[in-house]
């Protein structure tokens, strides 16, 4: 699930929102699969109980049904089909396997099916897009860890997971409520599908399986011990010839056994990884399992709404807060004034302006490229870090020629916190020039002398925090 809003107003990330957009895109096709794998496993030739028809029966009943064998698959979702020559002529067909008797011709896909599998598995775009869709599904797992992370922090914890909460807003409460039953179905989609990306780009190429060659008459295979949910293909031999082979993939393993004994010349134990992709196809398609099927459309659906919600939530809080600060420039009493590369010394401003307004002060933040005139100003707090050899932050770079533009109409007593580190030789330059510039102006009173904070060191912006409003409230 998407985070909780921000406490206070941050730019917005466009690179979130692309993703979210992504996301949901991804989701609104995975509804649609979804969809389509409850439906076919409600048809006709879905068979039940293929954990109970072994493979011997299956393959004696449609001998007597067919007058020739090429192959039998059976599907993810429970249908056996054979493709062979019935009396009338080639047909590829699905089977009940235990009489052996043709329920329905296979039909190709519909278009908008193929579509829809298409879209999802590579926007189109091929190799790129299948890496493409398994960074969405990356970044879907990574969001839905920290959101589960958010929620029980926001719920008191894990005991509390089911608990009771108060939440009068519909999409905050919504969103909670929904997070707390979907989060893990939702995390087995994400991990699932970037798994299968992986598997798809020979990510595992390396892990190989295990062949074993017999001799003829060395080991037998006994199809009674194998049952059809444990058969993927059987590959039926070209000739009536007692030498000529079968081809039997199971779900661990791949067998080739003379069709006149039944001994096997070939076995080859799957690898890790291909057992894995097994289970990770069957849990992100649900093809195979009816339940698995709806929980995940269900989950899809969720996803969507948690995206929805999520973007409702903190947008309308981040706007309003937007426009909150905008507006409270010039009714600010004390403004905080910022320079940040990264985004590290904006935190701490968010600290001080929490503290600020807790205690009733009228504060506003902007960024050192924002100065103008304040109407209402009589504190400046400047809080800046420095980039590379004492140069200003990009946010911060025409703070100088806009302090010589605008001047204050009323006297300002001004603090100035810089940030850096001591292993750079010009260690908070970018703060000492400022509080060079502003000291030398005749309204300008220094309220708290230049600090400097080593490696933001937290213990000593709580020491500076500390000192700045006590000297504030005194006055």
């Amino acid at each position: 699930p998407p985070p909780p809003p921000p406490l206070f107003f941050s730019p917005p990330n466009p690179a979130s929102a692309m993703l979210r957009s992504l996301v949901g895109s991804e989701m609104c096709i995975r509804d649609s699969l979804g969809i389509e794998a409850i439906m076919d496993q409600s048809q006709k030739e879905s068979i039940s109980g293929l954990n109970k028809i072994s493979l011997k029966n299956t393959m004696d009943a449609l001998q007597n049904n067919f007058g020739e064998i090429y192959k039998v698959s059976v599907t993810e979702k429970n249908s056996v089909v054979v493709e062979g020559i019935t009396p009338q002529g080639f047909e590829t067909v699905y089977v009940n396997p235990e009489t052996g008797k043709t329920i329905d011709k296979v039909r190709p896909k519909s278009r908008l099916s193929n579509f829809m599998k298409n879209l999802h598995r590579s926007l189109f775009l091929k190799s790129n897009g299948r890496i493409l869709m398994g960074i969405i599904s990356f970044l879907t797992a990574l969001l839905v860890i920290t959101g589960f992370l958010l929620l029980l922090n926001k719920i008191g914890g894990l005991a509390k997971i089911f608990g009771s909460f108060k939440e009068k807003q519909f999409f905050r409460k919504t969103h909670i409520e929904l997070g707390r039953w979907f989060v893990i179905p939702i995390f087995i989609i994400a991990v699932s599908g970037f798994y299968l990306t992986l598997e798809r780009l020979d990510f595992f190429s390396s892990n190989k399986s295990i062949q074993h060659e017999y001799e003829a008459g060395e080991k037998y295979i006994n199809l009674n011990e194998y049952y059809l949910d444990q058969v993927q293909n059987i590959i039926y031999p070209f000739s009536t010839s007692t030498n000529d082979t079968y081809k039997v993939q199971l779900s661990d393993r791949t067998i080739i056994f003379q069709q006149g004994d039944n001994s096997i010349l070939n076995e080859n134990i799957h690898s890790i990884s291909y057992l894995l992709r097994a289970w990770a196809y069957w849990i992100h398609t649900g093809e195979s399992n009816v339940f698995i099927a709806v929980l995940l459309t269900i989950s899809a659906f969720s996803l969507l709404f948690f995206i929805i919600s999520g973007l409702f939530i903190t947008s309308k809080t981040s706007w309003a807060l937007l426009k909150f600060s905008k507006n409270n420039l010039n009714e600010a009493e004390i403004i905080i004034l910022y320079g940040s590369e990264t985004g590290s010394t904006y935190q701490f401003v968010k600290n001080l302006l929490k503290k600020l307004r807790n205690g009733g002060n009228k504060v506003a933040i902007c960024s050192l490229n924002k100065y103008k005139a304040f109407p209402n100003a009589e504190k400046f707090i400047i809080m800046t870090s420095t980039y590379g050899e004492g140069e200003p932050p990009s946010n911060a770079n025409l703070f100088e020629l806009k302090f010589k533009k605008y001047k204050q109409d009323k006297s300002i007593d001004y603090a100035i916190l810089g940030f850096g580190s001591k292993s750079y030789p010009e260690f908070c330059k970018f703060a000492e020039i400022i509080n060079s510039s502003v000291s030398r102006e005749k309204n300008y009173s220094e309220l708290y002398p230049l600090f400097k904070i080593n490696n933001q060191n937290m213990s000593d912006y709580l020491n500076w925090e500390e000192k700045i409003c006590a000297r504030i409230n005194s006055y």
